[in-house]
């Protein structure tokens, strides 16, 4: 028996001399060549959407319908973007009002931005009716301290037919009061409020700190976020696809959800807040305060961030049509001070006090000729 001759090993090849290469100093490498570790920073803002794209990419068509069936589920993104509204910490909007009917027409448009616990508005005011048209404009400012600053501009314009129809004897006292208000900045404080009303005082500081509350304080906000995903009140009944960017939904209230999530309300931090600053201040959920509405609601929402971008509210009655739209934009840098330049609404009061007496004085003296005129 033949034995088999062993083969000797191979000769492995030798290995390339590579010519020395010179050192490229540290400061010459570019940065994007490097496989630089993120930061820490950069890691946890951008691991999670890198893991989420990758098992999307994974899945395929599958990931697209988890994508659907979740995070654009329309109850989800409604109940998201009211929940964001809440929690924002600063909005500015565009409204626009607007009431038609066999009287004439209102129409009324605002700008306006909210900050912390600090409110402004632009305002104008169109009022067509009788084959004339009346126009007002104006602006209100709400400071950290719930004090008011109001401003009204073409006030002569706007009350000359009201004016015309008062005594002759008080015209030039209206006329001298609008000189001193029109396009004037007018601060109404919590301390004026209390000479008319120290109750309605009280209330308007509390409810702005309650408000406050909500924005600063995760306890109070929390509440109104987990009650909400208990009993969702806004029901989806139709979807209206996408436009700029958001998803489109006709809603409508649930009745039962709705008086549910009223209850609940009366258990939270909030409500029981405003309720200690005026034990008037109540939620009626009984069955008698519930009414069938005819009103159309639609609410855009970023497909995105599922913040509400649009709403648009209409309604019609025997007498009209009314229609409403809101265009929010929420977390936007801004800005609301208060005027510097204003007038206390007390150096006013004995204007408008005089005002008064004058106008009951001139209705008195008509008074006789209107009552003789009924026997002659």
């Amino acid at each position: 028996m033949d034995m088999p001759v062993s083969q000797p090993p191979e000769t492995p090849e030798p290995l390339q001399q590579l010519p020395p290469q010179p050192l490229t100093p540290l400061a010459e490498v570019p940065s994007e060549g490097l496989p630089i570790a993120p930061q820490s920073k950069q890691r946890s803002k951008w691991f999670l959407p890198i893991i989420i794209a990758a098992i999307l990419v994974v899945l395929g068509g599958s990931g697209t319908l988890a994508y659907k069936l979740w995070y654009q589920n329309p109850q989800k993104v409604i109940g998201d973007s009211l929940l964001h509204a809440i929690e924002a910490k600063t909005m500015t909007y565009k409204a626009m009002a607007e009431r038609k009917g066999s009287f004439g027409a209102v129409n009324v448009t605002i700008a306006g931005a909210s900050k912390d616990n600090a409110n402004s508005a632009d305002a104008t005011v169109t009022i067509a009716m009788s084959g004339k048209t009346y126009t007002l404009k104006g602006s209100v400012v709400v400071d950290g301290k719930s004090d008011i600053y109001l401003k009204v501009a073409n006030v002569d314009s706007f009350l000359a037919d009201f004016k015309a129809q008062l005594p002759v004897s008080t015209q030039g006292l209206v006329s001298d009061f609008i000189k001193k208000i029109n396009d004037q900045w007018i601060v109404i404080s919590n301390d004026s409020v209390k000479s008319f009303s120290d109750a309605y005082a009280k209330m308007q500081k509390c409810t702005q700190a309650t408000f406050d509350k909500i924005q600063s304080d995760a306890a109070y906000s929390s509440e109104l976020v987990d009650l909400y995903k208990k009993h969702p009140f806004l029901k989806v009944t139709k979807e209206l696809g996408s436009k700029d960017g958001s998803l489109g939904y006709r809603v409508k209230g649930d009745t039962v959800a709705g008086r549910a999530f009223g209850e609940g309300l009366k258990n939270t931090k909030a409500y029981k807040m405003l309720h200690d600053c005026d034990d008037s201040f109540a939620i009626d959920t009984s069955e008698s305060s519930s009414t069938t509405s005819t009103t159309t609601t639609e609410i855009w929402v970023s497909r995105w961030t599922h913040e509400i971008t649009k709403v648009t509210a209409s309604d019609s009655d025997t007498e009209g049509t009314t229609s409403l739209t809101f265009e929010p934009i929420f977390n936007k840098d801004v800005k609301v001070t208060a005027p510097k330049d204003a007038k206390s609404v007390d150096e006013l009061m004995n204007d408008i006090r005089q005002l008064e007496s004058s106008i009951l004085e001139a209705s008195m003296e008509t008074q006789p000729t209107q009552t003789n005129s009924l026997f002659s």
